[in-house]
């Protein structure tokens, strides 16, 4: 157009809403909470198709450009401005009068210059096509199930930059449609559609958890991760733990997690970090509290006690959730007083990136409970799930017949690497060994017993993770379970075969590879079914 153009964005601006603010010829955002702009499109196994792959690296530089297009995050103000796709951040109340002065020519902006990178990528081919290997090796790791997306992205995008920003609006329109009506769009595309529905959850009971002030009993490694995640969802924390040594390090883990946080500038952390009290004692400010969240070891006892210790400790009205995988709700609560607001909030390690969590309803939880939990979960940036009080919940029991199958291709031969990249290779993060090293082989040892005992199974023998925890080997958490975990990163146990008393030497997959994936997945489809 003859004239420029102004982006005045305020909420969420994403996908072709965003495709077409990256075509103005400036874009000016809204600071305030609820405003965010992203290309999700190939989370959702589709491509930009409004020009976006052609005209986006000459706005950030192909690699930037690249890493947006293919992780499609979702990106707050600060960090859009962070990466120059918006020139300014505006009060909400001023966003359109300064968009006005903008399009009078009354404040202009220096184009970006480029990097010295993008620079050699314009004039050095074999750089270029170095580069696209290393984007093609990343997408076959990490697509997940958008594998055709982001491939057909990158190649657009490749196209584009050797033609110095030509756009193939056909083509990608083309593309779009074709990966639009695949069955993996429409999986995603579904799935995309559930966890929104799950957001909605807490939506009756989000005034109630606007300020919170939480209380985290336990700071291990469940503990420090889900003090973490609240501290990066502006929740005040009290983490309280009977060891020094365990909250020097939980601290040390939260304050590493918000330095990661894009978007946020120094004094933004560090506001963050100041509403953060760690103590061995009872703390003056538990009457403030609101919300707690019992995180201690997975001992029945150890945990009813620590539950009193919070009834005791915080006001009446606050909600206190329990962290278990291997017990039921209500077993805790028959001694417990106001069990009422008593619930269980299961997140997943690591609680920072993780986004499901597990709202289990006991016997006695109210409907409050369940919605300011569920409220919470949503603050968090996570989708909630409510489940029945059953030992494992939902998604354990799920995934407990996938991990005997695993078990079960150990012992006819197979390797654990074999067995996890079958898994990876079809699109999950990691495979069902390295999964439960990340748990935890005794919070995993633990919760597979109590959904053996609950469902009248007798299937100990293949209890690895106990095994492996009787060793002294609880996975990641120790540096060594199914794999071993050291300064040159990780690698399968050499001595796993002998640790469980398995006959045999290991075997190649040869052409098994479709055998297994299928195996492992039907275990996961039966159960769930």
């Amino acid at each position: 157009l003859p004239f420029p153009t102004v982006a005045a964005i305020s909420g969420a601006c994403l996908a072709e809403g965003f495709e077409i603010a990256l075509a103005c010829s400036y874009r000016i955002l809204s600071n305030d909470a609820q405003t965010c702009v992203g290309l999700p499109h190939v989370r959702l196994g589709v491509i930009p198709a409004f020009g976006t792959l052609g005209r986006l690296p000459k706005q950030l530089g192909l690699k930037r450009a690249l890493e947006l297009v293919l992780e499609g995050r979702i990106l707050k103000p600060g960090e859009a401005v962070e990466l120059q796709l918006v020139h300014e951040l505006v009060a909400p109340q001023a966003l359109l009068e300064h968009a006005v002065k903008i399009a009078l020519g009354a404040k202009k902006f220096k184009r970006p210059r480029a990097s010295l990178h993008d620079g050699l990528l314009n004039r050095w081919g074999y750089l270029r096509k170095r580069l696209e290997a290393q984007t093609s090796a990343r997408i076959k790791e990490h697509a997940n199930g958008c594998l055709e997306a982001s491939r057909v992205a990158m190649e657009s995008m490749f196209s584009s930059h050797e033609k110095h920003g030509v756009l193939h609006l056909d083509r990608d329109a083309k593309e779009f449609g074709r990966l639009a009506l695949a069955n993996e769009s429409k999986a995603l595309l579904r799935i995309a559609q559930l966890k929104d529905s799950a957001k909605k959850l807490g939506s009756i009971a989000h005034k109630d958890v606007e300020h919170v002030n939480a209380v985290v009993l336990g700071a291990g490694n469940t503990g420090a991760s889900i003090a973490a995640a609240l501290v990066a969802s502006e929740c005040g924390l009290i983490l309280k733990d009977n060891k020094d040594s365990q909250l020097k390090r939980a601290l040390h883990q939260i304050k590493k997690h918000v330095a990661s946080i894009a978007g946020l500038n120094e004094a933004e952390k560090s506001f963050l970090l100041n509403r953060i009290e760690a103590t061995t004692r009872d703390s003056a400010n538990f009457g403030n509290t609101n919300f707690a969240i019992e995180a201690v070891q997975e001992d029945k006892t150890v945990k009813i006690i620590a539950l009193n210790e919070l009834c005791e400790s915080i006001p009446e009205e606050s909600i206190i959730a329990t962290s278990t995988s291997s017990f039921t709700i209500s077993s805790f609560t028959s001694s417990l007083k106001r069990p009422s607001r008593v619930i269980g909030m299961r997140f997943f390690f690591p609680a920072e990136t993780h986004e499901l969590v597990e709202i289990v309803m006991g016997e006695h939880s109210s409907d409050r409970a369940i919605a300011i939990a569920s409220a919470l979960a949503c603050k968090m940036g996570k989708c909630p799930v409510i489940v029945h009080d059953k030992p494992g919940a939902l998604v354990d029991r799920i995934m407990n017949p996938y991990f005997r199958e695993a078990f079960l291709l150990l012992q006819e031969g197979y390797s654990i690497s074999d067995i996890d990249h079958c898994m990876q290779q079809f699109g999950f993060v990691m495979g069902p060994f390295r999964h439960l090293d990340v748990e935890g082989l005794d919070t995993a040892a633990l919760w597979m017993d109590a959904i053996d005992i609950d469902e009248g199974t007798q299937a100990s023998n293949l209890n690895y993770p106990k095994q492996l925890t009787a060793l002294g080997r609880k996975g990641l958490k120790s540096g060594h379970g199914f794999y071993e975990y050291g300064r040159l990163g990780l690698r399968p146990s050499s001595d796993i075969r002998e640790a469980l008393h398995l006959d045999g030497a290991e075997h190649p997959i040869g052409k098994e590879q479709k055998t297994i994936t299928e195996r492992l997945l039907l275990s996961l489809l039966n159960q769930a079914l």
